[in-house]
């Protein structure tokens, strides 16, 4: 199966290549690299400034986030989504470095701190942080949760969606006094490889609403388009194959490739901009969690081609979403011709779903309810 799978990709990836213009001259990475060391910092001194000024801890409950440093990646972003909600009814520190790339999200109310603080009521961590760090917290009887957001290897690290390791998961689960997941299916995955969550708790994460601007008959696919698994080559040749007018690839990339209507963006923060330039959000990869890119398309009233996987067990058989093999081709160029062409009531039907189930008013009161009970006060 392997081999047919990189044959099949070698395929695709010899299509013929034209590159943009505007594509063709980008800034340096070391450049890029210091321009966004540079706004981390800034931030983190900002932050400083504000909490010395008068954003002091005050007798509201204590909860400190603590996730490794490994870049922007959904399941990063969507820590700091939630540290960002209950900062609005807790006390919430984030445990940082000074060049860490998810300080310029994070809201002017959480306290970023340099060092693990040792005093707090809860920590919201993931596998990878320090065992030994875990284990001080769990001594001092401090809850501890563990926030999930992948799923087992099974043994193929090309699939994996997260940067730990099974016995990394495992470990943490033995330490902690919680666990959070964002799926059903994830607890349900780890249940059949012999894992057990301690006291888990299944909230699905949070997006802000995305103000689409027009109308284009294009295709989206948003992504880092340099990782296997995100099957990106197979998207863009059902979206070239599709009656689509242009194909938008959006984020990070090691090649290009395609035809002309193929037009590779790299990273884009502006939401709305990113959305604006297609009609249908096409995802093919091999696996994936709970993707924010889906959600804030449904939020959008986007419709979407996506992998038939488990994660999305929750929106099966919703319109406007349609479901195929990652590996079939002319069937997501087929779904694809389909979504170009629902009405609105579809689109505003995806919107409604994303209002009453992945809005932030929904999850974080669901996320304060949690914390709430952790604590004893329901």
């Amino acid at each position: 199966m392997t081999g047919t799978l990189s044959g099949a990709m070698r395929t695709i990836t010899k299509m013929p290549l034209t590159i943009p213009l505007t594509m063709r001259f980008q800034m340096p990475w070391r450049l890029r690299k210091l321009g966004s060391d540079g706004l981390a910092l800034a931030r983190l001194a900002r932050n400083r400034l504000l909490h010395a000024a008068g954003r002091r801890r005050d007798d509201r409950p204590s909860i400190e986030f603590n996730i490794p440093f490994y870049g922007y990646t959904g399941g990063s972003y969507a820590i700091v989504v939630v540290a960002n909600m209950l900062s609005r009814s807790f006390n919430v520190s984030f445990y940082t470095t000074p060049t860490n790339v998810l300080n310029r999200y994070l809201a002017d109310q959480v306290r970023m701190v340099t060092a693990p603080s040792m005093d707090c009521d809860i920590y919201v961590m993931e596998a990878g942080s320090d065992a030994r760090l875990m284990q001080r917290i769990a001594a001092r009887g401090a809850r501890l949760v563990i926030s999930c957001h992948g799923f087992p290897s099974d043994g193929d690290v090309s699939l994996k969606n997260h940067g730990y390791s099974d016995s990394e998961v495992y470990e943490a689960f033995q330490i902690a006094s919680n666990s959070h997941f964002v799926t059903e299916a994830q607890l349900v995955a780890f249940w059949q490889h012999g894992a057990n969550p301690p006291d888990p708790r299944v909230i699905s994460n949070g997006v802000d609403q995305v103000v689409k601007i027009g109308r284009t008959r294009s295709v989206g696919i948003v992504g880092d388009a340099a990782l296997p698994l995100k099957n990106v080559a197979r998207a863009v040749a059902a979206a070239e194959a599709s009656l689509a007018e242009e194909v938008h690839v959006w984020g990070r990339f090691s090649e290009t490739f395609g035809s002309r209507r193929a037009i590779w963006h790299g990273f884009e923060s502006d939401k709305n901009k990113l959305f604006s330039s297609f009609d249908v959000l096409v995802s093919l990869s091999f696996n994936e969690t709970q993707p924010l890119i889906v959600l804030e398309a449904m939020s959008a009233g986007i419709p979407c081609v996506l992998s038939n996987l488990s994660c999305y067990a929750e929106i099966r058989g919703l319109a406007g979403v349609w479901f195929v093999d990652p590996s079939d081709v002319a069937g997501a160029t087929a779904a694809i011709n389909d979504a170009l062409d629902i009405p609105a009531p579809v689109r505003d039907g995806l919107r409604a779903v994303w209002e009453r189930v992945y809005s932030p008013n929904v999850v974080e009161r669901k996320w304060v309810e949690y914390i709430n009970e952790l604590i004893g006060r329901t």
